[in-house]
């Protein structure tokens, strides 16, 4: 019988884990993208809400809330925007819209969002609304995170630019923003790192 060295079958069994975890990956990957935007708004040194901008650029299935036939262009009315918010919006609220604030290494707790709006931009579907948070929080002197990613990476969430989150005008002049790869909250169980912003003040 020929023998296998303990090398040999660490390298089997490494290779083996290599291609479980390539098919896992291809199992899961993103079904949605979006690209977004925030505006941080601000009472002095306090976040109270946030101004989110969510364009779906690939994999949005608009048959999810029956819609047979979308405008061309422009917001949609009041019956399809409430369609919207009711089969396709709603529901994110207990993943917290996906939106994750942390200050000082506490997630913050939002309330119902407002203003929600859909819209039709060069043939894509975006989602405008604001999300207050359930109490504002006074971020002078903190380590303040702001992100938007879906953990299970079914929705692959990314900046619409390289600032795309920004200070809103009543966020005082000593207060700024800029963004990271951020290694402490690895989603898709590690294998990818979220994009966010730190906010100092």
């Amino acid at each position: 019988m020929p023998h296998v060295s303990r090398f040999s079958v660490s390298s089997i069994r490494a290779f083996l884990a290599c291609l479980l975890a390539s098919a896992s990956l291809a199992q899961a990957h993103p079904h949605v993208w979006v690209a977004y935007t925030a505006s941080v708004r601000m009472s002095g040194t306090s976040i109270v809400a946030l101004d989110e901008r969510w364009r779906f650029t690939e994999g949005f299935p608009v048959q999810l809330v029956g819609v047979g036939q979308m405008p061309a262009q422009g917001l949609l009315d009041a019956a399809l925007t409430k369609r919207f918010h009711d089969e396709a919006f709603v529901s994110l609220a207990h993943a917290s819209y996906f939106t994750h604030l942390f200050v000082d290494g506490r997630a913050q707790v939002f309330g119902a969002p407002t203003g929600f709006q859909v819209s039709v931009e060069d043939g894509k579907i975006t989602y405008a609304f604001r999300l207050p948070l359930a109490a504002p929080v006074d971020v002078r002197g903190k380590s303040v995170e702001l992100g938007v990613w879906d953990p299970s990476y079914y929705v692959d969430y990314e900046m619409d630019s390289g600032e795309a989150v920004s200070l809103g005008a009543g966020a005082p002049g000593a207060c700024s923003i800029r963004s990271f790869v951020d290694k402490a909250h690895p989603i898709f169980n590690g294998f990818v790192l979220p994009h966010a912003s730190a906010i100092a003040c």
